[in-house]
């Protein structure tokens, strides 16, 4: 994944052979945690979503995002911040697993994708239909009827119900273009199939 700073990026991977990689509420904290640690303090998010098999952020690539890594003995890697940090936080949070549940291997596919949403035609349209898609997916998925009911996304941050603090709110606001008064009832819009493909 290479980033550039400024731009606005939808990152998702998933389980390999579409396996759970989220197996029980500890893990979802725990990989929380993991993105609070690891992945906050170096880009802005503004939406993500954790499901049983896969997960969605969307995030905008800052200064910190685009740096070269510098490893803890000093030396600089051939790598962005953003990159290395989502790569370890994927393996530390795959050694964790596999420990606790005595398995081995990979638990994520190889390659976690990134979609720039800042090249696509109308970009505004492209963020807020990301955004919306990511909060609505616990529902298209068919874990829950009311988004508000599933706790591992951004959504509960929005409706001031959650105290993650993971998201960059007054950002997203300025970013993307919701009526934010009526957050709860745009949060309800049907995306379009076509508009969907333009996310991937």
């Amino acid at each position: 994944m290479h980033f550039k700073e400024g731009y606005i990026y939808h990152l998702y991977n998933r389980g390999i052979n579409h396996q759970k990689v989220f197996f029980s509420d500890a893990n979802y904290i725990y990989f929380l945690d993991k993105v609070k640690y690891e992945i906050v303090p170096i880009c802005d998010i503004l939406a993500y979503c954790l499901l049983p098999n896969h997960f969605h952020f969307l995030i905008h690539a800052n200064k910190e995002s685009c740096k070269p890594y510098q490893t803890r003995f000093g030396n600089f890697l051939n790598a962005q911040n953003l990159s290395k940090k989502f790569g370890l936080l994927l393996s530390s949070y795959s050694q964790g697993i596999n420990r606790r549940r005595s398995r081995t291997g990979n638990l994520f596919q190889q390659r976690t994708k990134a979609k720039c949403l800042n090249l696509e035609f109308s970009s505004n349209d492209y963020l807020r239909i990301c955004f919306l898609y990511i909060h609505q997916n616990p529902r298209e998925a068919g874990l829950t009827s009311r988004l508000e009911d599933w706790r591992y996304s951004s959504f509960l941050e929005y409706l001031n119900k959650s105290d993650n603090g993971l998201c960059n709110q007054e950002l997203t606001k300025e970013m993307i273009h919701l009526d934010w008064n009526n957050f709860y009832e745009q949060s309800k819009y049907i995306l379009d199939n076509k508009e969907i493909l333009g996310i991937f």
